[in-house]
């Protein structure tokens, strides 16, 4: 929707965090952040394609579309040999 809003000009920066007490906020460990990133990356792929896909065993469907061809820029932030 902030891309629509926005007419396009969205553009989102992942990291994939390193404070402890954030990951213990949400009960998960930090030994799960790449695989929770990669996760996400594919999903917000899939969601902005308008197209029904598979979301933990569920077809979902995300409208409307980006503002334009494709999907906003995605920019990927770390530190780790992870990121």
């Amino acid at each position: 929707m902030v891309d629509q809003l926005s007419r396009g000009r969205l553009q989102l920066v992942v990291a994939n965090g390193y404070v402890p007490e954030e990951f213990a906020m949400f009960a998960k460990e930090p030994s799960e952040r790449v695989a929770a990133v990669v996760e996400m990356l594919e999903t917000l792929k899939a969601a902005w394609t308008g197209e029904p896909f598979e979301y933990r065993g569920r077809t979902v469907r995300v409208t409307p579309r980006p503002f334009g061809d494709g999907r906003p820029p995605l920019f990927l932030g770390g530190a780790s040999a992870g990121a």
